[in-house]
């Protein structure tokens, strides 16, 4: 019995919930995936995956290139990180030292 609360312990420290479906079988892994209640999930995880259907344990992502698309876009936020802005920030920053080092060799600042 030591064993098995260890067990749980262990699990809730690293994420994972466990918990015994019957008295007869063993401890097995749940979803693990916070809810709305700041609780773990206690279904049991689809087969081959780590999380329930309802969290996601059945999505395949997207297949087609129009859905692949879709997702890229949702994930772009505002583009100040880009390579082609950050290319443009150094070249202007590097413009703006060497005008200043002009200027502090010309005694004008």
């Amino acid at each position: 019995m030591a064993n098995t609360e260890n067990a749980r312990k262990n699990a809730n420290q690293v994420g994972i919930v466990m918990k015994a479906k019957t008295f007869g079988n063993p401890i097995i892994p749940c979803c693990g995936a916070k809810t709305r209640q700041d609780k773990f999930c206690k279904k049991p995880p689809l087969k081959g995956k780590k999380r329930c259907k309802l969290h996601g344990g059945a999505s395949t992502g997207p297949r087609t290139e129009q859905g692949k698309a879709r997702v890229a876009a949702a994930h772009f936020k505002h583009g100040k990180r880009s390579k082609r802005y950050v290319e443009q920030r150094k070249k202007i920053w590097a413009e703006l030292r060497e005008i200043e080092r002009r200027m502090k060799l010309d005694g004008l600042i």
